[in-house]
């Protein structure tokens, strides 16, 4: 069974799709979530959160962080709500993996 892998990583989208061996296939929304405006309105909406959590002026790019706990739950917040929907929508065809640890950021 392919898998869906939500991670983070700067400047990427948050979605990663896997084949069963665990060969990348794509790092965009599988094709039964593409007419889905809400995932991808959260899955957009995360990576920008995610990308402005750094400093990337040119001359420097350094990880900088939430600026307060309610940034960082309402953060927590939309990463628990789109695996949700990922999950509902098509958890029955992929293995759905969530690697962002909030905790870590």
């Amino acid at each position: 069974m392919n898998k869906i892998k939500l991670k983070l990583e700067y400047k990427c989208f948050p979605m990663w799709i896997y084949d069963k061996n665990d060969s990348l296939i794509n790092n965009d929304l599988v094709d039964e979530l593409k007419n889905n405006d809400t995932i991808d309105f959260l899955l957009v909406s995360i990576q920008e959160d995610f990308d402005n959590l750094f400093i990337d002026d040119g001359r420097e790019f350094r990880y900088e962080g939430f600026c307060d706990n309610n940034a960082k739950e309402t953060f927590r917040k939309k990463v628990q709500d789109a695996y949700s929907v990922i999950k509902n929508k098509v958890g029955e065809d992929y293995v759905i993996e969530n690697l962002i640890d909030i905790n870590e950021l």
